[in-house]
């Protein structure tokens, strides 16, 4: 054997070691991120496999949300204008028999924000509906919610730091490609901040799209319900129950880079309301993609537009990372 030879082996050898490995399809962390929607049990879907007994996986999520809706009629007014960062905190530990444990811890900024101008000239560059927000003042918080001259909803100004309501929840996977999860709310944000507060449950499950095996391409689709307990925000126009579901696909360019774009669905989550921020259900659409650094670290970066306009923030962006 020539030492060339040995020189090629080796080199090929510390290639293969050293190169990411392919990974499973894992669905970017997107859902309705709206103030009025953290009153109810929404979770992060699309994540059709658990984790072997003893693995474990570590999260850190940042989302930057602008939400802008302004509309009234003969007995009704609403406006919700703000600003919320949130950095969340995730993990996943396997515990064996198909099964794994789940959880995330929100803090949220919420206040009046720096985004309206971007925003502005991100719906003039993409030629997206603008729903009235280069009229309202820039970079304020209001929450407001009027009906028949009484006030409901009156949130003004103000900024602060405050924990979200912590997500924990368990993950059978009962087939290939098939995973049944739950998820329990409890009530750690703070209702007068707009931060949730209340309990919530989700019952859903996730689905692998049956790509061949090699393809490139690779998704999820994903059903189910949630239930909330009443809240302080609107009590009796909040919903106690309501479904949600999504779908994804996602593309491999190389075996570390991949490029994804994907939908969450819910049914409406208030009701006996003529404005349709309240009555609509709401619809976003996801785009981004997944960076693996090497086999145990993997970045995500995506943008969320609202597909149905009003029922959901206008701008959201999420960077994050995830490690095992």
């Amino acid at each position: 054997m020539t030492f060339k030879t040995t020189a090629l082996g080796a080199a090929a050898l510390l290639a293969a070691v050293t190169a990411p490995a392919a990974f499973a399809w894992d669905a970017l962390p997107a859902y309705n991120q709206g103030t009025l929607a953290r009153n109810f049990a929404l979770p992060v879907i699309g994540q059709a496999s658990v984790l072997a007994c003893g693995q474990r996986e570590r999260s850190l999520d940042y989302d930057l949300t602008t939400e802008y809706y302004a509309d009234a009629n003969a007995a009704e007014s609403v406006t919700l204008d703000g600003e919320t960062s949130a950095f969340t905190l995730g993990w996943r530990v396997g515990v064996g028999s198909g099964v794994e444990v789940t959880g995330r811890i929100p803090v949220l900024i919420v206040g009046g924000g720096f985004m309206d101008h971007f925003v502005e000239e991100w719906h003039k560059t993409f030629g997206l509906p603008d729903g009235g927000r280069n009229l309202a003042p820039h970079n304020e918080r209001l929450y407001r919610y009027i009906r028949n001259g009484a006030t409901l909803l009156n949130e003004v100004g103000g900024s602060g730091t405050t924990l979200g309501d912590i997500q924990l929840g368990l993950g059978w996977q009962y087939a290939q490609g098939a995973t049944l999860r739950g998820m329990v709310k409890l009530p750690t944000g703070r209702e007068s901040h707009l931060t949730g507060g209340n309990w919530g449950g989700a019952l859903w499950s996730d689905f692998a799209l049956p790509f061949a095996p090699g393809s490139s391409f690779d998704g999820f689709a994903s059903l189910g319900a949630t239930l909330a307990q009443r809240s302080d925000v609107l009590p009796d126009l909040q919903r106690r129950a309501a479904l949600f579901g999504g779908a994804g696909l996602g593309y491999r360019l190389t075996p570390s880079l991949e490029l994804r774009s994907q939908v969450y669905a819910h049914t409406a989550l208030y009701r006996d309301s003529d404005l349709d921020g309240l009555r609509k259900p709401g619809l976003q659409l996801t785009l981004g993609g997944s960076y693996q650094a090497n086999p145990k670290l993997r970045f995500d970066l995506f943008f969320q537009e609202d597909a149905v306009t009003n029922s959901s923030p206008d701008f959201s962006l999420h960077l994050g990372a995830s490690w095992r």
